[in-house]
């Protein structure tokens, strides 16, 4: 896969999984449901998220004008984690299953199960003690994150086989 491809297939994908991750985690029934003991959200992770400083970088929930300097560098670092799985990806993609931006769906499935799943079960369930209905909620919206990934990454690489 060349320079030019990969560049376009990360930069395609970051903004398409910033989309879709800003319109499944961005959305008040999201929040209230994760960020409120309400539905049993555990004390310590309500605590880290609201209340100790320093606040985690990417704060969905600042309200400020222009992003912050953790903001910023969050998405330098998630634009460069994206280019690296659209490198992975032209590497893996004669292995993948289906046609066109199809392989995607396997692709993000890897995704979700090697970097969300682990994730979710070694920091919020692990160590700050989330009920299991409120990780499965979580898991099931980084499935979507990452199949929007795959398959925006497999749409710009597999395009110039058509």
């Amino acid at each position: 896969m060349s320079g030019l491809r990969l560049l376009g297939a990360g930069t395609v994908a970051f903004t398409a999984t910033g989309l879709g991750a800003l319109l499944l985690w961005g959305n008040p029934l999201t929040w209230r449901l994760i960020l409120t003991p309400e539905f049993g959200q555990s004390d310590k992770l309500l605590a880290v998220w609201l209340y100790l400083p320093p606040r985690p970088k990417l704060d969905l929930w600042r309200r400020e004008a222009f992003p912050s300097a953790g903001q910023l560098q969050m998405a330098a670092l998630l634009y460069l984690l994206t280019l690296a799985h659209a490198w992975v990806y032209g590497v893996i993609r004669t292995a993948l299953p289906g046609e066109g931006w199809r392989k995607g769906i396997g692709f993000g499935a890897g995704i979700w199960l090697f970097a969300y799943v682990f994730f979710e079960l070694f920091t919020p369930f692990n160590l700050f003690g989330e009920p299991l209905h409120l990780l499965a909620y979580q898991l099931a919206l980084w499935l979507g994150v990452a199949l929007i990934e795959g398959c925006a990454i497999a749409a710009v690489v597999e395009a110039r086989e058509r």
